[in-house]
C-alpha cells in the first residue's frame, strides 16, 4: 500500500511539474501579458471577531501585479496585488489562462488549410478575465461595393470570476483597419462550465465545425452593405445602444478608415455596414477600457440587425 501511494504522489508531482513547464513556456512567449498565479482555497467571511465557513465552496484568487499611482512621486508603480475573484463550488476547475491559450494553439497547429493565424491573448479585471483574438490574414472575404476585405476570426474566453464559461466564439477582422467586426447574432458559440471534468481540448476541437459557415456571415453583411438607412436610423441606433450625445457626434465624424476623408455625415444615406464599421473602428481605437469595448462590441451587431430586420 505505501508503495501505491508513493508512486502516485510522485505521479502528481511529475504532472504538476509538467503543467507548470507549459504555464512558463507560454509566459516566456508572452512576457508583456500579466498572468496571475489562481489558487482556490476554502470559502470563508469575517463576522465580528469570528471567522465562518461556507461549506462546499471555494474561494478563486491570484497574485498579480497592478499599477498605483504614488502621491509622493507623481507616477505610476508596479506592486503585488492578491485579486478576489470569486466564490465557487469545490466541483469548480480552474482552467488557467494558460492552459486556454495552450489548447487554441494545439488546435490551430490541425488547420493548415486556413493558413498561418495570429494569436493575441490579453487579461483584464486584475487577471480575472483572458480573451484570445486569432485571425486568420490568409482567408479573404470582400463586403460591400467598396469590395472590403475581411477574415474569419476566432475569439477564445476564459475567467476567474465566473463571468463567463470557457468559451468559443466566431467573429470577423477587417483588413483595412483593426476592427473587430461580429457576428450579428451568436450563431457559432461554444460554451463549458468550469468543473472537475472539463475537457478544454475537446471544445476547441469544435472549432472546425464551424470555420465552413463563415461564407453565410459574409452573405448577411453584404446585404447590409446595400441597404440604405432611413434619415432617423443612425440616429435611433445610437440611441438603442445607449451612446451619449458626444459619442454618436464623434463617431458619425470619424473618417472610416480605407476611404479618404469620407465618414457617416458626409454619406448622402450611409447603410447598415457604414454605421456598423464606424462603430467598431470608433470601439477599437477610441474605447480604451478593454470591458467597455468587449461588451459593446457583442451588443453592437445583434442592435443593427435587429433594426435591419424591422426594416426589411
Amino acid at each position: 500500500m505505501n508503495e501505491k501511494i508513493r508512486k502516485m504522489a510522485e505521479e502528481r508531482i511529475e504532472g504538476h511539474r509538467l503543467a507548470q513547464e507549459k504555464v512558463q513556456k507560454v509566459r516566456e512567449r508572452f512576457p508583456d501579458v500579466r498572468w496571475p498565479n489562481v489558487y482556490s482555497r476554502p470559502a470563508a467571511y469575517v463576522d465580528g471577531a469570528s471567522t465562518v465557513h461556507i461549506e462546499d465552496r471555494v474561494a478563486v484568487l491570484g497574485d498579480t501585479v497592478v499599477d498605483e499611482f504614488n502621491k509622493e512621486t507623481q507616477s505610476f508603480e508596479t506592486v503585488p496585488h492578491t485579486a478576489f475573484y470569486s466564490f465557487a463550488s469545490k466541483q469548480y476547475k480552474i482552467v488557467p489562462h494558460e492552459e486556454a491559450l495552450t489548447q487554441m494553439e494545439n488546435i490551430l497547429t490541425e488547420l493548415p488549410e486556413y493558413g498561418t493565424p495570429t494569436v493575441k491573448p490579453v487579461i483584464y479585471k486584475e487577471g480575472a478575465r483572458l480573451k484570445i483574438s486569432v485571425k486568420f490574414p490568409d482567408v479573404k472575404f470582400e463586403v460591400g461595393p467598396h469590395k472590403e476585405s475581411i477574415n474569419p476570426a476566432v475569439e477564445l474566453r476564459n475567467s476567474y470570476d465566473l463571468s463567463s464559461e470557457f468559451q468559443v466564439k466566431f467573429g470577423a477582422h477587417q483588413m483595412v483597419c483593426s476592427n473587430g467586426l461580429y457576428a450579428f447574432k451568436t450563431m457559432q458559440k461554444l460554451s463549458k462550465k468550469h468543473r472537475k471534468n472539463l475537457n478544454t481540448e475537446a471544445v476547441v476541437q469544435e472549432i472546425t465545425d464551424y470555420m465552413g459557415k463563415f461564407s453565410e456571415q459574409i452573405g448577411l453583411w453584404d446585404k447590409w452593405a446595400h441597404k440604405k438607412l432611413a434619415d432617423t436610423g443612425v440616429q435611433e441606433i445610437m440611441d438603442e445602444i445607449g451612446f451619449s450625445e458626444k459619442r454618436a457626434a464623434e463617431i458619425v465624424q470619424l473618417p472610416l478608415m480605407g476611404r479618404g476623408q469620407e465618414n457617416l455625415k458626409s454619406i448622402k444615406t450611409p447603410t447598415y455596414w457604414d454605421l456598423n464599421s464606424a462603430i467598431t473602428q470608433f470601439l477599437t481605437h477610441q474605447v480604451e477600457s478593454e470591458m467597455v469595448r468587449t461588451e459593446l462590441s457583442e451588443r453592437v451587431p445583434s442592435i443593427i440587425q435587429g433594426h435591419f430586420r424591422r426594416a426589411a
